[in-house]
Parts: structure tokens; C-alpha cells; sequence
């Protein structure tokens, strides 16, 4: 999973190993403060070795490695997958992201760096899209910015043979 770490205000790459974590993190400061940012992660976890790539509105980051993750990558069938909190053994939804999110989406396949370039303009990446978070229409979105939701107020879920189920947060 990718959280932002405070004060730091940089991305931390998480990864279970099986028997132990990679952690690996983005400059300290690499996030800034009352700005909309564009993120993605990549990494190709079938080698433990391997580290992911972490991108900040388009541009690759330079990564430490506080932890090295140790064994195979653990299996995570039937794992709970959350974006803007976390549950874990000792932490049931209990530290909500202090921000914004909008356009989370999930692909089966690592991106390239021409495709998140792309994502970063405005383009459309498809081809392996299996999650697209809740969005409003362009058309509607005056509606919605600045504007507290109400049950009235629809927003729509892509969710493109995703494996699973939603839990409201």
C-alpha cells in the first residue's frame, strides 16, 4: 500500500514479505502542502529484491529503503484493500486520510513511465483499469467542488471485473 507519512510529507511504498515489510519512501518534502497532487505506484512484487517506482505529477522519484522486504511477497487473497485509511490487526479504520482524493484507480499490470505521463495530462490508460474510484461527471462537477455531498447528490463507481466488495467509509 502507499501512505503519506507526516510530518515528512512524503509517500512510504509498504509491501508484506513473508517475514518481513519493505518500506520504501519518497524525498522528505515531496508532497506539498494545499495542492492537489497526481500519484502512482508501481512494482513488480514477484522479486522481493524488486523496489517500486513512485511517481509525484508525472516525474519518477528517488527512493530510501528503511526496511528491506523479506521473503516472497506475502499472499494477500481475501486481504481488505482501502484507499485513505487503513485496517489492520491492531487498527480498524481508525486514521482517515487528512485530505482529498478523487480519479483512485487500480490496474492488474505495472504502468510505464510514458503511461503515467499520460494519466498526469489528462489522457486515458485502459488497458488493465480494474478499479475507478467514485467520480463526477465534467459537466456536473461545479455541483460537487467546495460543496458538501447529500443523499441526493450521485456519484458514480467504475469497477471493471473486480474481484470483492465495498465497504462505506
Amino acid at each position: 500500500g502507499v501512505s503519506v507519512s507526516a510530518p515528512l510529507r512524503a509517500l512510504v511504498h509498504y509491501q508484506k514479505g513473508a517475514t518481513g515489510a519493505g518500506n520504501w519512501v519518497t524525498p522528505e518534502n515531496s508532497i506539498p502542502l494545499d495542492a492537489w497532487v497526481h500519484v502512482v505506484t508501481t512494482r513488480d512484487s514477484s522479486i522481493a529484491a524488486n523496489a517500486p517506482i513512485l511517481y509525484i505529477n508525472g516525474a519518477a522519484q528517488a527512493l530510501t529503503t528503511p526496511s528491506v522486504q523479506v521473503g516472497p511477497t506475502a499472499d494477500e487473497t481475501g486481504a481488505s484493500f482501502s484507499i485513505g485509511n487503513w485496517k489492520t490487526v491492531t487498527q480498524d479504520y481508525n486514521d482517515a486520510f487528512p485530505g482529498k482524493i478523487k480519479d483512485a484507480r487500480v490496474y492488474n499490470r505495472i504502468l510505464s513511465a510514458e503511461e503515467v505521463s499520460s494519466l498526469y495530462a489528462g489522457g486515458a490508460v485502459t488497458d488493465g483499469l480494474v478499479f475507478h474510484g467514485m467520480f463526477v461527471q465534467p459537466s456536473r462537477l461545479a455541483e460537487y467542488v467546495d460543496h458538501a455531498l447529500t443523499s441526493d447528490m450521485n456519484e458514480t463507481v467504475n469497477v471493471n471485473w473486480t474481484v470483492g466488495k465495498t465497504k462505506g467509509q
